[in-house]
């Protein structure tokens, strides 16, 4: 099929190589700020269709999550991010709901069980791609998440948190500990621990 930047086929993408995938990743991005979301959509598909891994999906999930929560349509969006979740191997629920939220709070409880602040700041740099690309796509749930589903958001903050705990610190994680924090305060009274 032809659009005004290129042809989309198959084979375009099966005969190449990680440039092609960077090519397509700039192309998807660009019908998104030029506001062509068929152009978008059909390099996304491409991505999906030919990434030979998970991880190679990761920024053209990025682009259709903030291409939807910018035209609100955070539903879509937040389903992408889940959709994203579950091919990087995270269980996310497809409702989010208070359960969930007593769930990934005993978790992360017991996750920073007998660890000080310091323990936290002295945690190893996150480097493995497949962590880092489950860090992004949480993150960018986080702002269709709090309009549209506040259990989601709560869910994608514990999901953040236990991420950075167990693999170690990155530029999210910051975020994570202070959403916690403010989760702590607001909630359960407990300003010591937030």
């Amino acid at each position: 099929r032809h659009t005004r930047y290129g042809t989309v086929t198959g084979s375009d993408v099966c005969s190449s190589d990680l440039l092609t995938l960077a090519i397509y990743n700039e192309q998807c991005e660009l019908g998104y700020l030029t506001g062509d979301h068929e152009t978008t959509g059909q390099y996304f598909n491409a991505i999906l269709t030919h990434a030979r891994t998970p991880v190679e999906k990761v920024r053209a999930y990025e682009t259709q999550i903030v291409m939807f929560t910018a035209s609100n349509q955070l539903a879509t969006a937040i389903v992408l991010g889940i959709e994203a979740l579950k091919s990087l191997g995270m269980k996310f629920p497809e409702k989010a709901s208070k359960i969930d939220i007593i769930r990934g709070l005993v978790h992360a409880r017991w996750l920073l069980r007998n660890k000080t602040p310091k323990d936290l700041i002295d945690l190893p740099e996150m480097t493995e791609p497949l962590k880092l690309a489950l860090a992004k796509i949480l993150m960018r749930m986080t702002e269709p998440s709090y309009v549209e589903n506040p259990d989601a958001l709560v869910v994608v903050i514990l999901k953040l948190l236990a991420l950075t705990v167990t693999h170690g610190n990155s530029m999210y994680s910051a975020f994570a500990y202070v959403t916690y924090g403010a989760i702590l305060c607001s909630v359960f009274d407990k300003y010591e621990k937030g």
